[in-house]
């Protein structure tokens, strides 16, 4: 704990520091060999070579394997055994900086000795605080954030000296320095871009309220310069800080072109940008789950959401661990609602809900309103199925929480469960809702209009009730715009003048739709070119105030902001 006191001792001998360095190189480069099999999935293989040495960087190597197994499961063994895997990697990279600040050759070094175990230990203190925050405990999520702040003004510090050694820069190709750095500080340089870039972008894209209260208390972030650092760290190639920057950048853009309509015009084109590089760094890990739904989505992209979905079903998952699959599954069984094959997405959900502790109670719900949709379809033995899945949702709910609070989409869930006490009178189908949900409030992806229209208007299964009039008109507006944009602007345009009086007396209304209308007005006029008018819609969602996915909102909102002032200059 020496270096995280910030103590030291005497100085070594020029021929100590020389064996210090060596050692140093061979071990992070032996390490590298362990973080190339993590990134292409195969964990054993990784942890093997973790575990041949007790050093700080092999240590902290290993609690992160260990830490992202816990977070994909939420395992609470896995997680504890996480957390005291980090609690001493954070020891041990403590007294590798005091260690590392006895070197006294350091003529040859462009960066002070200790930089990459401070690195080390800001990882090491930001996955433990990841941790913190999804437990249920306040206590504890209290004290996440104090570590999270300590990672935080660790990386800032770092990032401040790279700009004094001209290593920061984000020109096309790496700065012509960082050719001459060792293999330890070219993976500091590349990972303190990485890593202050991918703080930087995360405090950005949180809502603006929580954001406030943050740069309160001394964070702060800029999405243009973070973005800026993940491109220049993905240039940084022969480090595994390349391919990790490179995955984030995809992910993002991935995330903000398909839930955000009113984007910067360039987003789109940078997103483009990533394509070709992405593909060469899927061909390196050819194991790697996380790299396929790269390719999937670069296929989503380009050629449509059916030939993203036979991506899907080409992927051979056997044989991975149960954690790795996590995300492939959830991404493939939201492509197959999509597509409106909801016995396979069914059964997808159910692997899911075996393989992984995340949230019970989500996918217990999605099985659930699945089954009912095949119940209306004629397959009346689904209904009983369909009974006892949303029976499992109301024992699981609430036993997830977030910062200690209720996770916002379990908070839609309960109340759409209260209304579902006889499912099968329901009117509006509650998975098409789902759908909207999962895509981001987006309604490009439901497929075909015909089928999605079935969804919203069954004979005899509509009803007159104001708050489900409110829900259908959003769905019916999404669901018109893929054939008549004329007729979904009007829909949406008569809902948006009713909702006051729809939902004025409506116990446990669907408070969310409004935005969600608000929202989609504006987006008619974006594309219009009518940039006053899409203004005004967005105040108008601005105004609604809190509801189930306010933060979701926010995020949209702080786009569209984002994208008309660049469109105004």
């Amino acid at each position: 704990m020496l270096g995280y006191l910030g103590l030291g001792g005497p100085s070594l001998t020029n021929e100590q520091v020389v064996s210090a360095i060596t050692a140093r190189e061979e071990s992070v480069e032996h390490a590298g060999v362990g973080l190339d099999r993590l990134l292409d999935d195969d964990y054993e293989a990784a942890n093997r070579i973790f575990m041949e040495r007790e050093d700080a960087v092999h240590q902290t190597c290993q609690a992160t394997l260990l830490f992202f197994k816990a977070v994909l499961s939420l395992d609470e063994k896995e997680t504890t055994v996480a957390k005291s895997a980090l609690s001493h990697a954070i020891d041990l990279t403590g007294d590798a900086i005091a260690e590392s600040r006895r070197w006294t050759d350091q003529d040859r070094m462009r960066l002070p000795p200790e930089t990459f175990y401070e690195l080390q230990l800001a990882s090491a203190l930001q996955l433990s605080s990841i941790l913190g925050f999804v437990s249920a405990s306040m206590q504890e999520a209290l004290t996440a954030a104090w570590r999270f702040k300590r990672a935080y003004g660790l990386v800032a510090k770092l990032k401040k000296h790279l700009a004094t050694c001209d290593l920061d820069n984000d020109a096309e190709e790496p700065n012509k320095h960082f050719y001459a750095l060792s293999l330890v500080e070219k993976n500091a340089v590349a990972g303190i871009l990485f890593s202050h870039g991918l703080t930087s972008l995360a405090i950005s894209s949180i809502p603006p309220g929580i954001g406030r209260i943050l740069s309160i208390i001394g964070f702060s972030g800029s999405r243009s310069d973070a973005l800026a650092e993940l491109r220049a760290a993905s240039r940084h190639s022969g480090t595994p800080y390349a391919d990790m920057a490179l995955v984030a950048l995809m992910l993002f853009y991935h995330a903000i072109n398909s839930m955000c309509p009113i984007v910067p015009p360039r987003a789109e084109a940078a997103y483009h940008s990533l394509f070709e590089p992405a593909l060469a760094a899927a061909e390196r890990y050819p194991h790697s789950i996380l790299w396929r739904l790269q390719e999937i989505h670069i296929a989503q992209r380009q050629y449509g959401e059916q030939a993203a979905l036979e991506r899907f079903e080409r992927v051979d998952t056997t044989g991975y661990m149960a954690q790795l699959r996590v995300n492939y599954l959830w991404e493939y069984a939201i492509a197959l609602m999509n597509a409106l094959e909801f016995r396979k997405a069914a059964d997808v959900m159910a692997q899911l809900e075996r393989d992984n502790n995340w949230n019970k109670c989500v996918y217990n719900y999605t099985i659930g309103v699945c089954l009912l949709e095949l119940y209306f379809r004629g397959e009346t033995s689904a209904l009983g199925a369909a009974e006892d899945r949303l029976a499992d949702a109301r024992r699981t709910l609430g036993q997830k929480k977030l910062f200690g609070r209720a996770v916002p989409i379990e908070t839609y869930i309960g109340r759409k469960l209260r209304k579902l006490v006889r499912p099968e009178r329901a009117t509006v189908t509650p998975v098409l809702e789902l759908i909207l949900l999962f895509n981001g409030f987006q309604g490009q992806s439901m497929i075909t209009r015909r089928s999605s229209e079935a969804l919203i208007e069954r004979p005899g299964k509509v009803s007159d009730d104001p708050d489900v009039a409110l829900v259908r008109s959003l769905l019916k507006g999404h669901v018109q715009a893929f054939t008549d944009r004329d007729e979904a602007r009007r829909t949406l345009k008569v809902a948006s003048t009713l909702h006051t009086r729809i939902l004025s007396d409506v116990i446990d209304a669907e408070s969310w739709v409004v935005p969600a209308i608000f929202y989609e007005m504006a987006c008619y006029a974006w594309r219009d070119g009518d940039l006053d008018e899409a203004r005004l819609w967005l105040q108008r969602t601005e105004k609604c105030g809190d509801h189930d996915f306010a933060d979701l909102q926010a995020i949209r909102l702080a786009a569209a902001r984002d994208a008309l002032a660049q469109v105004s200059t």
